[in-house]
């Protein structure tokens, strides 16, 4: 395949991996490994925030919850306290199926451990005034 495009290759077969099309929080789809990942007050807040105007949360997914973005059956993915080893190798695959991945602020500065992930430019400019407060970059 396509070094721009992300890949799922099983039994011997390629097939392109594309995120959801969905645009807005009220019909999203929201993932993070563990609420009590957002310890500090302001991030709680925002964790808070982000998780009362989507459809649903799941919770355990690691890296999967980014991997399940990618294929298209989780639409945002919102994290706090990850280590460049924990991103780096995501970071490709969410931007190689189409979606966005940034900081709380937007930007591409991991430094601080916050990232956002969604599956349409929409759904991440929805998500991130929610998060701006509490970013740290």
């Amino acid at each position: 395949g396509d070094c721009k495009t992300a890949t799922l290759i099983t039994g011997g077969e390629e097939r392109p991996l594309k995120t959801s099309l969905c645009r807005s929080l009220p019909g999203a789809r929201f993932s993070t490994t563990d609420p009590f990942l957002f310890a500090a007050a302001a991030e709680a807040n925002a964790f808070a925030a982000i998780r009362s105007r989507v459809r649903t949360t799941r919770y355990g997914h690691d890296g999967y919850g980014y991997a399940r973005l990618a294929a298209g059956t989780i639409d945002l993915v919102v994290e706090s306290g990850l280590n460049s080893y924990d991103l780096n190798a995501l970071i490709p695959v969410v931007r190689g199926a189409g979606g966005m991945i940034g900081n709380w602020s937007g930007g591409s500065d991991f430094s601080a451990g916050q990232v956002v992930a969604a599956a349409t430019p929409e759904l991440f400019e929805e998500a991130l005034p929610l998060l701006r407060e509490a970013a740290r970059v």
